[in-house]
């Protein structure tokens, strides 16, 4: 049995009691061709694009789906309280298609003041080319999921040079190993305690970009297509 990360492995074997020695965790990649920091041309170009889509000025990011396990809902409530806690020149920009159960989604977006409304912009379909853009610009990319079996937007985040502020649980410290500030996804206080103190150190996001760098690397297709092939080669050899 593949999984695409020890924390998956783990799950199959207490989930399933699949037999922990027949379980081969083997990671997923990043395509380093398509997420790449840009330099400053590409930026000022990126600035443009982003423009043109109604994104403009420093900005919060999270990309993926909407739906109950992304925890949004208290990304919502996290945004509003890092708003209280002085930084008001952010927006947040939630770049994702409507998944299912949304309406706590939508019920705690109404809810918010209006000014931290007015800080928020939705894009439910994003050109694949244009992520690239929104990770090299974002000033941090927010991650706070419930459940990832493997998290890739983490590593998209950190092959472009962007901070990353994701969850505590299941494969997401596997993947930000050092790189990214973590925190409870149950707690709002925690994940906005996490964004606020990224945002207020410049130092320690620079810190970030650059172990995120290193962090991304060690994820290639390359290396999973190797590691996938020589477990086939070795069952075959079984038989």
């Amino acid at each position: 049995m593949l999984a695409i990360s020890e924390s998956t492995g783990r799950d199959l074997v207490r989930l399933f009691d699949f037999p922990a020695d027949r379980v081969t965790v083997i990671h997923l990649g990043v395509d380093r061709n398509r997420f790449f920091p840009l330099d400053e041309a590409g930026r000022a170009a990126a600035r443009k694009r982003l423009a043109g889509c109604g994104i403009e000025g420093e900005y919060l990011l999270y990309v993926g789906t909407i739906e109950p396990r992304k925890n949004l809902e208290r990304l919502l409530l996290a945004f509003d309280r890092v708003r209280r806690l002085g930084h008001r020149e952010y927006r947040l920009v939630i770049a994702g298609r409507r998944g299912w159960l949304c309406e706590g989604f939508e019920k705690t977006l109404a809810g918010l003041p209006a000014a931290a409304r007015e800080m928020i912009i939705r894009t439910e379909y994003f050109p694949k080319e244009g992520l690239t853009d929104l990770y090299n610009l974002a000033t941090a990319f927010v991650y706070p999921s419930l459940y990832e079996g493997f998290g890739l937007p983490v590593l998209e985040a950190m092959a472009c040079g962007c901070p990353v502020v994701t969850s505590n649980t299941s494969s997401l410290p596997e993947l930000a190993g050092t790189a990214a500030r973590l925190a409870d996804p149950t707690e709002v206080e925690s994940i906005a305690a996490a964004i606020s103190d990224v945002l207020a150190d410049p130092v320690e996001r620079e810190r970030m970009r650059r172990e995120g760098f290193r962090q991304a690397e060690r994820f290639s297709w390359e290396a999973t297509a190797r590691k996938t092939l020589a477990v086939y080669r070795d069952e075959a050899a079984r038989q």
